[in-house]
């Protein structure tokens, strides 16, 4: 929701602002189906874990653009926004994969509750961050953030094994 307040940070027309948050959109659109695919046939955390650390890896190169041109800060939301936004969906189909088809519903409403808190207090903090020390801070803070939840990842999947492949879904998933 800020990256429009980073392309004006760093100088961005209007016309490149409305291209950069195109690509992320775009990224996002093209990036849930085959990731989806992708855990079907490697698990779900492994995948999860990938996205985690390949959207930070793509925040810490935001960080560092000073002032990128156009094509390149295209490029690279692209990419974030298909790591990025390809994580939620593969929370939910871990969660389902995990407690079953007769309470997802109930553990989907939490995880989308669990995502408006930080839709809304991510925002906040970024934008606290923008102001006083530069709008790079947008991918600093989101890239502590993946720090933090990539390490919880690995934690969970060193503490306790994987839904066995008999309880994944076999349906179409959200992730699909």
């Amino acid at each position: 929701s800020l990256a429009a307040v980073y392309g004006i940070g760093i100088g961005l027309s209007a016309q490149n602002i409305g291209l950069f948050t195109t690509f992320i959109v775009l990224g996002s659109a093209i990036a849930v189906w085959p990731f989806g695919r992708l855990s079907d046939r490697l698990g779900r955390r492994v995948v999860l874990l990938g996205l985690v650390l390949a959207s930070m890896v793509m925040e810490i190169v935001m960080v560092l653009l000073r002032q990128p041109s156009i094509s390149l800060l295209c490029g690279v939301g692209f990419f974030l926004g298909g790591f990025m936004f390809s994580q939620y969906s593969q929370a939910i189909t871990h969660t389902t994969d995990r407690v079953g088809p007769d309470h997802s519903l109930q553990v989907s409403a939490g995880l989308l509750a669990l995502y408006c808190i930080g839709a809304i207090l991510g925002p906040v903090a970024a934008s606290s961050l923008m102001l006083h020390f530069g709008p790079q801070m947008l991918f600093a803070q989101a890239a502590a953030v993946h720090a933090a939840l990539a390490l919880f990842i690995a934690y969970r999947m060193r503490e306790k094994p994987a839904p066995a492949a008999t309880l994944q879904s076999k349906e179409p998933s959200l992730a699909q």
